[in-house]
This record gives C-alpha cells, sequence and structure tokens, in this order.
C-alpha cells in the first residue's frame, strides 16, 4: 500500500555502466560544478543541479504510462490533486514529489565521443516518455523535464531531458512517479480519533442504522440512555434497538459490529468517480448493504457490493471511489441480519420490573393474574418479594423459573406473517411506576403448524413454536397447584 513507503530520494550519484552502444559514452558532470567529486558523492551531493529557484510553485503537473495528475498547495500549504480535490491522498507520496522537483538534479551528463554519437530519442525512450513533469510558479515561468528509459539493470535510474535543452542526464527517480493516482489514495478511509498529543481519544458511537437488500426492513439502533438505570427494563445494555421493534440488541453481535466502524483501512482503489455502469458491474447500483452512523459527532455513510474472493467492494460517502475491502474486516455490517443483531429471546424484561403479569387463553378460556408486590424483610434488611396467582399465595423462586421461561425463551423464526388476526395467547405487563414503562400487550397469533407471530403492542414478526405456549399454560396450573416448574433458561 501507498503508506508502506518510507522515503523518497529523487537525486542519486551513483555511477552507472552501460551496455551495448552506450559504453562508450562518457558520463561527466560539468567542471563549472564548484569541483564536485562526481566518484564519490552521496545523496545529498548533487553533482549537476537542474532546477534551483526561490520562485513560488502553484502547481506541478506530472503524466506517465498510467495516469496524469496536477498537484496543488491548498490551505496550509497542503497538497492535494487538482483533478479529485474531495479526496483524502496520502500527502507523504506528495509533498516528497513536490519538495523534490521543486530542486531537482542529475548524477551525470551523457555525452558522445567523436567514435560513438548520442543515441537517438527513440533508444533513450524520449519518443514515449515513462513520464513528464512540468512545474508552474507564481509568475507563469515554468520548468519541467522528460524522463526516458531506465538504465540497464536499474529500475531507478533513468535519462532525463530539460525542456528546451538537448542535453541527457542521469538521473534516480522514485517509482511514484509512474504510478497511478490510486497509489497515492489514503487507505485509511476512517480512522482513530486522536487529541494534540497524539493520544487516542474514546469514541462514541451515537447510532446505527442497517439497510439495504440484505436487509428486508430497515435496523435502527440507538445508545441506550438508560445503560446505567437499574429501573429500566434495558438496564445494562449499552445500545437498544428501536426499529423494526424495540427490543434489547445480541450484545457479542453488536460491539463486533461497533468494532468494524471505528477503524477500515481499504485494500485499495478499484476507480475514482465511477460510472453507472461501474456501480452495476460492482453491485454498488444496489448496495446489498448500508451502514450509516455517528461517530464523535462525525455522520458517516458505508455501502457494501458485491465480493471478490475475500474483496468486497464498498463505497463511502465523501469519496467518490469504489474500493476493496477484506470481506472479513466489513462482514460484521454487510451481511450481518436482523436475527443475528436482536436478542434470540421472545421480549427479554427484568423480572423485577413486573408488578402484574396476565395471561389468557382463548383455546382454554383461562386467565392468569400474577400479582407482585413488596413486603419489608424481616430485621429491615430489605425487601421480600409476595407473589399471588388468582389470588393464591406462590413461591418466588418458582416464579422465577417462570417469568425466565416467559422472556428469554429463544425464537424460532423471523419475519413471519400471522394466519389469524385472533390470538392464543394474550400476556399483558404492567411495571411498577418506578421504572417508568408503558403496560405492555405481547399476543401470540397462529402462523401456521406448531408457530406463533410474537406481536408486542402490535408490532413484530417474530415466532415461536407451539411447544413455548403450551408450556406456559401448563407451568400456569403448575404454580396454581404449588407444583414445581423447570425453567426453559
Amino acid at each position: 500500500m501507498s503508506k508502506k513507503i518510507n522515503s523518497l530520494i529523487i537525486i542519486g550519484v551513483s555511477l552507472v555502466i552501460l551496455c551495448g552502444s552506450l559504453l562508450a559514452l562518457i558520463l561527466t558532470a560539468p567542471e563549472d560544478e564548484g569541483g564536485v567529486d562526481v566518484d564519490s558523492g552521496s545523496a545529498e551531493t548533487y553533482a549537476i543541479t537542474l532546477i534551483d529557484t526561490d520562485k513560488k510553485a502553484v502547481s506541478m503537473y506530472v503524466k506517465n504510462q498510467q495516469a496524469s495528475f496536477t498537484i496543488k498547495p491548498g490551505e496550509g500549504d497542503q497538497l492535494y490533486f487538482a483533478e479529485l480535490p474531495e479526496f483524502d491522498m496520502y500527502e507523504g507520496f506528495l509533498k516528497y514529489l513536490w519538495e523534490n522537483t521543486s530542486y531537482f538534479g542529475a548524477s551525470r551528463e551523457l555525452v558522445a565521443t567523436a567514435d560513438v554519437p548520442m543515441p537517438s530519442d527513440e533508444d533513450l525512450g524520449f519518443t514515449n516518455p515513462m513520464a513528464e513533469v512540468l512545474i508552474t510558479y507564481e509568475d507563469g515561468s515554468t520548468a519541467g523535464f522528460t524522463v526516458g528509459n531506465c538504465l540497464t539493470g536499474n529500475n531507478d535510474i533513468f535519462y532525463v531531458r530539460m525542456n528546451g535543452s538537448p542535453s541527457v542526464y542521469v538521473a534516480t527517480l522514485h517509482l511514484a512517479y509512474f504510478n497511478n493516482r490510486e497509489h497515492f489514495f489514503n487507505d485509511s478511509i476512517i480512522t482513530l480519533p486522536r487529541d494534540a498529543g497524539g493520544n487516542y481519544i474514546p469514541q462514541v458511537i451515537d447510532n446505527i442504522v442497517l439497510s439495504g437488500t440484505n436487509f428486508g426492513q430497515t435496523i435502527k439502533i440507538m445508545q441506550n440512555k438508560d445503560m446505567d438505570n437499574a429501573t429500566s427494563v434495558f438496564y445494562g445494555s449499552e445500545f437498544v434497538i428501536t426499529s423494526p421493534e424495540k427490543t434489547l440488541p445480541n450484545s457479542t453481535t453488536l460491539a463486533n459490529l461497533a468494532y468494524q466502524l471505528k477503524q477500515v483501512d481499504v485494500n485499495g482503489v478499484v476507480c475514482f468517480n465511477p460510472t453507472k455502469d461501474q456501480l452495476k458491474q460492482y453491485g454498488l447500483d444496489k448496495p446489498r448493504a448500508i451502514v450509516s452512523y455517528t461517530s464523535n459527532g462525525e455522520a458517516i455513510t458505508m455501502r457494501a457490493g458485491k465480493e471478490d474472493g475475500v474483496y468486497t467492494y464498498i463505497m463511502k460517502d465523501g469519496i467518490n471511489a469504489i474500493l476493496s475491502l477484506q470481506t472479513s474486516y466489513c462482514a460484521n455490517w454487510s451481511t450481518v441480519s436482523y436475527s443475528d443483531l436482536r436478542d434470540p429471546s421472545v421480549f427479554p424484561r427484568a423480572i423485577v420490573s413486573f408488578k402484574k403479569i396476565t395471561i389468557t387463553s382463548n383455546e382454554t378460556d383461562k386467565s392468569y393474574v400474577f400479582d407482585v408486590s413488596l413486603k419489608e424483610a424481616e430485621g429491615g434488611t430489605g425487601y421480600d418479594y409476595v407473589i399471588t396467582c388468582n389470588g393464591k399465595a406462590i413461591d418466588f423462586k418458582n416464579f422465577q423459573k417462570f417469568v425466565s421461561t416467559m422472556t428469554l425463551t429463544d425464537v424460532v423464526d423471523y419475519n413471519v406473517s400471522a394466519q389469524s388476526s385472533e390470538p392464543a395467547m394474550t400476556i399483558s405487563l404492567e411495571y411498577f411506576e418506578a421504572f417508568g414503562a408503558a403496560n405492555e400487550t405481547v399476543t401470540f397469533l397462529p402462523a401456521g403448524s406448531r408457530r406463533y407471530v410474537c406481536k408486542i403492542n402490535g408490532n413484530g414478526n417474530t415466532a415461536v413454536a407451539s411447544t413455548y405456549v403450551d408450556k406456559l399454560l401448563a407451568d400456569a396450573e403448575k404454580l396454581l397447584a404449588g407444583e414445581e416448574i423447570v425453567s426453559y433458561i
């Protein structure tokens, strides 16, 4: 990747032995260069200075066999591509080219002898140059050079000719001169924030919205404001799913998803400014997953298209380019499903929050009313729960098992449609006032063989097995009879 190159040395001073007909040519440094020892220089010693001026440069144009681009200074002299002003480029590369080209030199000049003439421009590579560079200054003047072939056996030493001069020089050039624009792209499209001292700042994701063809419905996830509120039914959960229904998320799945949203390093750029055909080609005309979220106050949206081997094609709003990202680095949001994200329990609630539970079966015409109250414990060391069912005292530990089955049994299917509007069983929940929670009604509607759709206040499409309904009704009878019950959990 572009970030991994640590340095750029533009001018070299190594002696070069030419092959073929070039052996007879003499590589020299002009005598007016202040007595420079051209046979024993270093990277800091320029044998021949070709560009050296105090004039302020306003642009640098580079054209090579892969692309062409113009580098310009922006605010605070930050460099950018004029053709792609909105893209975040790895400025280190641009800075290398900008600074080193503004002071440019060669190690040798190629001089013909009486017996061996200069090679042709075609032999030197100037008819089909490797690169052309032009610097424009504030006063309108320019300086530039053309890069020909590299010398045999050296992939970083090239023939160079300055604009307006017939002379040919030998100079060391970094491969950045010959790369396309993708080479300069900053592959860290989302980075962990740091303070002025370079220390990481705690990253807070406020909300997450998931949509796309992978999802039958939009999923909205919010920071849980009641995470530390012991009276909340969502106590202890960092996030809460608010749509398509309000429920607890699967904490592990959601933590993994949030982790992949905090820092994203892509593999590379597929294409800049994609066309409609390219969007379709890479599956980004109709993304299979779209994730939008706010991180430390910054709104971010990413889209996932097709998978290609170990990579997934993605786009990020604000970067008009198709990028490739290792699929394992985005799988937690690009392939996750609603059933993965939500807590698999039927309707998880805190047992201490229930003041009254009423279970009614339309099939048996029976109702079970559980009333919960508190009394001061002996010795004034707290409170004990007093439970009754249809007016009969119930053992609290046995009641705990019943509530565990009622609230924590896993659903067996998602996105299920009911086949009847008449519920087979209804559970009415009333909470203690301290919890500030509105009463809820949970209905179980027939949905084919051995399935019931569970709806909370009329919303929801998850299904439970008929054995769940049968067990709750059977356990309610056991509680009335004072018999021990066994929880699913």
